[in-house]
């Protein structure tokens, strides 16, 4: 699997929120919710002012692919703000975009903070599960965030992620019982 730094996901993370083009828009919310390419190619406007605090995503792999992202206020008026800048779709979609436009915004951010050629914007979901799983996120809570049908792909896919907590968690419940 190929994943990004934590700095290099916090670089690109600033870099993605100070353009407001569609591709770049796209490969912010990659990268935010850990979402597939597909889902939010398909997003409308309506996903994108569902409820406060939360993004829908229209799932395309499994029924659980269908699902609500909690996000803060402040990167969805962030988005809501970017995406207002672009006239409206009649069918109401926000990207409809290819996955050539997507890659090329996205090898130019990559070339711009020297990141692996063999990071591809796939990789942003598997970044995003590492990150959030890098800051004590629950396993069950990041499997229903990817839309995984169940919890067993999350764990057979993050796993050796997982294992690098084990000696933290160990010291956390031995300060527990001291």
């Amino acid at each position: 699997m190929k994943f990004l730094t934590i700095l290099e996901y916090e670089q690109l993370r600033k870099h993605f929120k100070r353009k407001t083009d569609k591709s770049t828009l796209m490969l912010y919310i990659l990268l935010i919710t850990g979402a597939r390419f597909s889902e939010v190619n398909r997003m409308t406007y309506k996903d994108l002012y569902y409820k406060p605090g939360l993004i829908h995503l229209p799932g395309t792999k499994t029924e659980n692919a269908d699902r609500e992202i909690e996000v803060s206020d402040s990167v969805l008026n962030y988005i809501k703000k970017a995406i207002s800048k672009h006239p409206q779709k009649i069918n109401g979609d926000l990207f409809g975009l290819s996955h050539n436009a997507i890659s090329t915004v996205f090898n130019k951010a990559k070339m711009e903070f020297n990141i692996n050629d063999e990071i591809t914007p796939y990789s942003l979901r598997h970044t995003h599960a590492s990150y959030v799983i890098s800051k004590g996120i629950s396993v069950e809570y990041i499997s229903k965030r990817l839309g995984h049908a169940n919890i067993s792909i999350t764990l057979e896919v993050y796993t050796h992620l997982l294992d690098e907590h084990k000696k933290e968690q160990g010291q956390r419940v031995r300060e527990l019982f001291s």
